[in-house]
């Protein structure tokens, strides 16, 4: 989501840790995406990202604590991260003051953001802690993530791809597209052939995902990439059902991996009415 979109809905955000070498940073508070990307495409050393400890979430809890009556935490993929267990460790030790519930959106990213929205806007509808929840269980399974690989380089040297898979996917000139699967795994949900026209080719990958008869929540991310990026976003949105979208910028947790250049939809299903 935008920082303005944040704003909007009262959303707040604990921030990764991401260690070049010896250096460690607070993504968009010490960091920014722009000197995130720069550094990652010229340290010999490959970032790694950490997660917030539990005293970081029990700070904002008590702190919106104070102010409201329950919170909503909206976590990366319990099946990716260990932010999750953080998240609900904290929640469980707030003691007096607000209701809080850690919620794991199965998904990464831009999907996950499109979950925190979600909740966020049924408070602003009024609804109570444990209605949001039960709803949420229905958003997060409508909601999915699709992240286009400029290259797989980055995703070897981070070792998460072996350096043989790389070598067939540039052989077959396959560029591998990630997503979210309904257990909450990230892994390879099919490819895109070829190098160029990469905007034209993601779009049609997800437009086949996309019910015509249906309408969606639309968010389109990139990595130092926003001119595909703004492509990416007139090519879906010609197709039918787009209610509503935003175009942003993709952190380091995916970033790492995806490196500069990727592109990412997030996409949410929204309920008939």
């Amino acid at each position: 989501m935008t920082e303005a979109d944040a704003d909007t809905l009262g959303i707040y955000m604990v921030p990764v840790r991401v260690h070049f070498g010896h250096r460690s940073f607070l993504d968009k508070v010490s960091l920014t995406p722009d000197q995130f990307y720069a550094e990652l495409q010229s340290n010999p050393a490959h970032p790694k990202t950490s997660q917030p400890a539990p005293g970081d979430f029990r700070r904002l809890y008590q702190f919106l604590g104070a102010h409201q009556q329950a919170v909503v935490s909206v976590h990366v993929s319990a099946r990716v991260s260990g932010t999750f267990q953080a998240a609900a460790s904290a929640a469980e030790r707030i003691g007096d003051g607000a209701r809080v519930i850690a919620v794991d959106s199965r998904n990464a990213s831009l999907g996950q953001g499109l979950v925190a929205m979600s909740a966020a806007r049924m408070a602003a509808e009024g609804l109570g802690l444990d209605e949001i929840a039960t709803r949420l269980d229905d958003v997060i399974r409508r909601t999915r993530t699709f992240g286009l690989l400029a290259d797989m380089r980055y995703a070897v040297r981070g070792g998460r791809v072996h350096r043989s898979k790389k070598l067939i996917a540039d052989l077959l000139r396959l560029r591998p597209v990630l997503t979210n699967f309904p257990d909450g795994t990230i892994g390879a949900g099919g490819f895109v052939l070829g190098r160029r026209n990469a905007a034209e080719k993601f779009a049609r990958f997800v437009a086949r995902r996309m019910d015509p008869a249906k309408r969606y929540r639309l968010a389109v991310g990139h990595a130092c990439n926003p001119e595909e990026a703004g492509r990416l976003l007139e090519l879906l949105l010609e197709k039918p059902g787009v209610d509503s979208h935003y175009l942003t910028e993709v952190g380091p947790a995916l970033g790492a991996h995806g490196g500069p250049g990727m592109l990412v939809v997030g996409l949410q299903e929204l309920p008939a009415t």
